[in-house]
């Protein structure tokens, strides 16, 4: 059902105009993404593989919210959050032992998982202490933020009715595209930081740069 009343025509250019500077931005990172992968260990292997899961959450909320799925992209919006955090945990959280049962191989028809992870909360507050400081932080901000809202996504609850009844405006929108970038460029910059190669020193400051306006308000990386 349509909104009462049509969101003002500046503010739909400002959604057209940051889906086009997201696609822009996506253009700039797809090199770096797509540069071949030589892991050095399993545990790189592993979060590479979360990497890529991350990514294409990333695309795909920007492709739902330009085809009008606006309850689709959004709740996509914690799949994307925890697979970032999980990833960046691979790296630089999850003990040995862990990651032996992650990897061990599924019996036939097994369904469940071989081992669970920790929670979001027990991922930063590992985080806290063997990651870059501002990652954890800037997760954090993020999670205290929107979890609630999150969940009601995922779980069925009142927002994404209130939403199917009464739209999505585009300043809501474009907070979820930024947020999203900027979730792209850490697990771009964990790329970076995995593979430990010499060619891909210095790429992500210049996009960073280069695409400020359609990234929220951040920190680091600069690598």
């Amino acid at each position: 059902m349509p909104q009462d009343q049509p969101p003002p025509a500046d503010a739909n250019e400002a959604l057209a105009d940051m889906l086009e500077q997201c696609e822009r931005f996506e253009g700039d990172l797809a090199p770096l993404l797509a540069h071949p992968r030589r892991p050095p260990s399993r545990r790189v292997l592993l979060t590479l593989a979360l990497c890529d899961v991350a990514v294409e959450f990333w695309v795909a909320q920007r492709l739902l919210i330009r085809a009008g799925m606006h309850t689709v992209a959004l709740a996509l919006v914690r799949l994307h959050f925890e697979a970032t955090v999980r990833s960046i945990w691979l790296l630089h959280g999850a003990s040995d032992e862990w990651l032996d049962r992650f990897a061990a191989p599924m019996a036939p028809g097994q369904l469940a998982e071989p081992v669970l992870g920790p929670n979001v909360d027990a991922m930063l507050q590992t985080l806290a202490k063997t990651a870059p400081p501002f990652l954890a932080q800037t997760l954090g901000a993020f999670k205290a933020a929107t979890w609630q809202p999150m969940n009601s996504y995922v779980h069925g609850g009142i927002r994404p009715v209130v939403q199917s009844l009464a739209g999505c405006t585009p300043q809501q929108l474009v907070g979820v595209l930024q947020n999203a970038n900027g979730m792209a460029l850490m697990t771009a910059n964990l790329l970076v930081v995995a593979l430990q190669d010499p060619a891909l020193a210095g790429r992500i400051g210049p996009i960073q740069q280069a695409h400020q306006a359609c990234l929220p308000p951040m920190q680091p990386p600069r690598t």
